[in-house]
Parts: C-alpha cells; sequence; structure tokens
C-alpha cells in the first residue's frame, strides 16, 4: 500500500504512475489501522532522514521539503518455510538491493535475513525485539553520489516456519529531482550520476527487473 489519494487527486485524475487509492480488504478495522501505520512509519522514516542531513552537513529539512506527498510503499511478505534440511540455501528472497531510498523492515522472530558486509560476507541480521532493520537503497547511493552505499540483503527460508515481514520503502515525492547532494562531490570525487527524477528513477528499475514491463514499453 501507497499514500492514499482519492481518485478526484489531481495526480490520479492525471494518470501519474505510481499514484492512486489504497484497496483495502472488508476487515473491521483494518483501514484506519494500516493508513495510520503507514503514516506512522513515514514519521519515523523522515526522523532517519533529518539525522542523515547532520551526517551529510545539509539543511535540516532538505529531506521533509522532498518527502511530501511521497510514493513510500508499505508491503506485507509471507515466506512459506522449506521444509527439508537438505535445502539450506534456498531462497526466500535472492540478493538484492533495494530500488529506494531508506528501508524500514519489521521482521518477526523467524529470522532468516541476511545482509553483505564490506568483506563481500553474508551475515545473519536476527529479529531483536522492538528494532527495526534499517537498510539504504539505490536511490540514496545514487542521491549522496555513493557517500551511502546500498545494502545488498537477502533472505534465507526458514526450515518449517512461516515467515513474515512488513517493509516500508521510504521514497520521496515522485518529482523530486534526484541529483548529486551538496558537498558529496569534489574535484577528484565528481558526480558520478545523471540527473534523474524520483519516479523516473524507480519506473526504470521496475523495468529492468519485470520482464513484462519492459514488454509493455516495447510495444
Amino acid at each position: 500500500m501507497g499514500l492514499h489519494l482519492d481518485a478526484n487527486h489531481p495526480d490520479v485524475l492525471a494518470g501519474k504512475p505510481l499514484r492512486g487509492p489504497n484497496r483495502h480488504p472488508a476487515i473491521p478495522g483494518w483501514k484506519d489501522l494500516m493508513e495510520q501505520h503507514y503514516l506512522d512509519m513515514q514519521a519515523l522514516a523522515q526522523t532517519l532522514l533529518r539525522a542523515m542531513t547532520l551526517a551529510l552537513g545539509i539543511e535540516r529539512d532538505f529531506f521533509d521539503q522532498r518527502f511530501q506527498d511521497p510514493v513510500s510503499v508499505l508491503r506485507m511478505i509471507h515466506y512459506p518455510p522449506r521444509h527439508t534440511a537438505t535445502s539450506s540455501e534456498q531462497q526466500g528472497a535472492g540478493a538484492h538491493t533495494d530500488y529506494g531510498c531508506i528501508t524500514l523492515l519489521y521482521q518477526d522472530t523467524a529470522g532468516g535475513l541476511q545482509v553483505r558486509d564490506v568483506r563481500g560476507e553474508w551475515i545473519d541480521a536476527p529479529p531483536i525485539d522492538g528494532t527495526f532493520v534499517v537498510n539504504l537503497g539505490d536511490m540514496m547511493a545514487r542521491w549522496s553520489n555513493d557517500r551511502y552505499l546500498s545494502t545488498p540483503h537477502r533472505v534465507v527460508s526458514p526450515l518449517g516456519v512461516d515467515r513474515y515481514s512488513m517493509p516500508f520503502f521510504a521514497e520521496p515525492h515522485p518529482d523530486t529531482r534526484i541529483e548529486c547532494l551538496p558537498g558529496c562531490q569534489s574535484e577528484t570525487h565528481p558526480a558520478r550520476y545523471p540527473v534523474t527524477t524520483c519516479a523516473e528513477f524507480l519506473l526504470s528499475r521496475f523495468a529492468d527487473t519485470y520482464a513484462y514491463r519492459r514488454e509493455q514499453e516495447a510495444s
């Protein structure tokens, strides 16, 4: 689910991608609970982004201005269990990096998440009660000119246990320009990436990942 925009919102009427109303199941209390949870997660992400402005030496409200009406996404994921001990490397989710800026991950007690460290080794990221796992994504790496690097990670399905996770992918407004942040380039470290927008970048990553989108664009 994303930021709920009614069908008569200008972005929806204009047919802009990544915009539209949420469709919730008919479960009493579900809609209000999940819409509030989405807003709470967005607020947490922006708290972390403000902390990053201190490390980057940029204006404290830099990201606040760019995360109004964001295209952040909350997902609920179920990983089925593996049933044989011999399939120790069975992938619930293969090695990848996230597309966007920041991912906040709430995971259950099943475990299975692994991240790749700077030496290229996979290490477990076990669940810790009352905490979130924070991953950085490709858009933030691009925005910071690789001062921040995206986090490679994967999920190895636990043996005989269902795994559930709720990642929140924090992304800015779709029209936000993604260009080298102030102070992240120099004569010896020039900007590595051309300017794009949040929507253009995300849509290009979707097209690279999903074959049917490439076929749609080609037709």
